[in-house]
């Protein structure tokens, strides 16, 4: 072979090389784009998400919020109903109370049961209050009421 075949072969070969390499290399930028391009699609929907999760959050501590202001309210309204029914019982049974300070005299035991017998249309006397405390029936502590007979006589 001739020193010109052997030119045109080797340059042949060079050329056949230089197009795979070009090749190659249009492809690994190909690729870098499209990963470049995956990047960045990545770290948008990362940037949603966060978001997304902070207005969850925000809207759930809203609603927790809005239901504890709720519950507050109702269990106010409870108090209130439940004081004026005291008071009312009271006001009834000629019992003083001090309205100021939301506190009720406490009469002696041995008042009370002088009283009760002093008082014969009364057949029954109040030993305790029914009080419910928490915001849902599940979550509340129950305090039972209960009456018991009219006292006749001072036991001692």
């Amino acid at each position: 072979m001739t020193i010109s075949k052997q030119m045109n072969h080797a340059v042949r070969n060079a050329s056949g090389i230089t197009k795979k390499v070009l090749e190659k290399k249009k492809k690994i930028e190909v690729d870098l784009s499209q990963r470049r391009t995956a990047s960045e699609e990545i770290r948008k929907l990362e940037e949603r998400r966060r978001t997304v999760l902070q207005k969850a959050k925000e809207e759930a501590e809203e609603a927790l919020r809005q239901s504890l202001d709720e519950g507050q309210k109702q269990k106010q309204q409870e108090d209130i109903e439940l004081e004026e029914a005291i008071k009312l019982s009271l006001f009834e049974h000629q019992i003083p109370s001090d309205t100021e300070n939301n506190t009720y005299t406490q009469l002696s035991l041995d008042d009370k049961n002088e009283e009760m017998e002093e008082c014969p249309e009364l057949s029954y006397k109040i030993i305790g209050a029914i009080t419910h405390h928490g915001f849902t029936p599940n979550s509340a502590k129950m305090v039972e009421a209960r009456l018991g007979k009219k006292v006749t006589k001072n036991r001692r």
